[in-house]
């Protein structure tokens, strides 16, 4: 049987932040985590216990701290039962940062077709698109950290994802995760993960709602052809015609065409699946 961890206990969870004066960020947070280890003999050591399989290494990652210290103590002999007590702290040496984070900003080129303030459709002096397009500056966050291990399934859960809950400010939507991606490395002689998570931020407002919309898709409602008459649940549609032949034309959302002077409508869709951004502990 291996010595291994076999659960973390229920109340365990405690901790505390107080002033520190010699850091930059003025605090820093403490706390424990108290996990339970099936030993397998009962002349299992401190040491033996404190190698179980399950176990957090020495300067392993959890929630934006690093574990400075891990304690042993039995707590049934008979059952090969031990409690370990492992401590974080949010504040390690320079020369080994629990977190970077990093800013840039990518330029995408869009098809402009309303005003990013107002939401309204850019349009001539006749009510006519006027179509054109403009380098829009993306926020780009890279949020580098050590961890542990890395499962290949968290990539399958947030790349390409946008936030389902607030994240660093931005409403749901707004932030598109690429990644994460991970590689080896060495820290402290120990094998660990290097991280990478990106995320994008848009901002870009419903020209409708005027509320922030992020990565949504809006497309203008138009087609070559519309609703001319209903009965009942029967639907009957006729092309839109100019000069004799069949063209594009303008609908107002429902399906009709859109009237003269009457503000363009935009459809929105969703474009990404969702994914909740907190659990990651990024910030």
């Amino acid at each position: 049987m291996t010595i291994r961890k076999i659960g973390t206990k229920n109340t365990s969870l405690g901790g505390s932040r107080e002033l520190a004066t010699d850091l930059s960020a003025g605090t820093r947070k403490t706390w424990m985590v108290t996990n339970y280890v099936l030993g397998d003999s009962i002349n299992n050591t401190t040491d033996d216990i404190l190698s179980a399989a399950g176990l957090p290494l020495l300067r392993s990652f959890l929630d934006n701290g690093y574990c400075i210290s891990k304690e042993a103590r039995e707590i049934n002999a008979a059952a090969y039962l031990w409690e370990v007590d492992c401590t974080y702290d949010s504040h390690v040496d320079a020369e080994t940062p629990v977190v970077e984070y990093s800013w840039d900003i990518e330029e995408r080129e869009e098809v402009l077709r309303f005003d990013m303030l107002t939401g309204k459709p850019i349009l001539n002096s006749v009510g006519e698109p006027l179509l054109t397009s403009a380098p829009v500056p993306i926020p780009t966050l890279t949020v580098t950290r050590f961890e542990p291990t890395f499962n290949a399934s968290i990539i399958l859960l947030y790349n390409g994802r946008v936030n389902s809950d607030y994240f660093l400010g931005a409403p749901p939507y707004c932030a598109l995760m690429t990644g994460p991606s991970g590689k080896t490395a060495l820290l402290n002689a120990q094998r660990v993960w290097q991280v990478t998570y990106k995320i994008k931020f848009n901002l870009k407002i419903d020209p409708q709602t005027l509320i922030m919309a992020g990565w949504r898709l809006f497309l203008l409602d138009q087609g070559t052809r519309y609703i001319k008459a209903t009965s009942g649940t029967t639907k009957e549609y006729t092309n839109f015609v100019a000069d004799g032949d069949n063209t594009t034309g303008n609908l107002n959302g429902n399906g009709y065409p859109l009237a003269d002077g009457a503000p363009e409508v935009y459809l929105n869709y969703n474009r990404f699946q969702m994914a909740a951004f907190a659990p990651l502990g990024l910030v």
